[in-house]
């Protein structure tokens, strides 16, 4: 039987700083295998998966009054590509550039405030 693999990606500001580096994670169904994970990513993104790494975040108990539930079993793979090799999406802007920015949007509202 053919398990199904989809593959969600996971934003997160760790992850994010991850994938600067090559690392990609992705969100991923609890059966799937390494294998099967790299041939996804591999076929998904048309790129080259040289190691795949994946962690289990077992379910834990809540309590809301009496009522008892449990949150969901979360698995993650961590994909790392060939060097050069990059996915659509997970691209990071350095937070120099977005201070850069901000700073020259706020002098061109100080100007435009001075004209007035």
């Amino acid at each position: 039987m053919a398990i199904r693999v989809s593959l969600k990606p996971v934003v997160t500001e760790k992850s994010m700083s991850l994938a600067h580096n090559g690392f990609y994670t992705f969100e991923i169904p609890k059966q799937v295998n390494k294998l099967s994970v790299a041939k996804a990513v591999a076929e998904a993104y048309k790129v080259e998966v040289l190691d795949v790494n994946i962690t289990k975040r077992p379910s834990k108990i809540k309590r809301r009054g009496r009522l008892i539930g449990k949150t969901k079993t979360q698995v993650k793979a961590v994909v790392k590509l060939r060097k050069g090799q990059s996915i659509p999406g997970f691209e990071l802007t350095s937070p120099d550039a977005d201070v850069k920015e901000d700073k020259a949007k706020d002098e061109k509202a100080d100007k435009k405030d001075k004209d007035k």
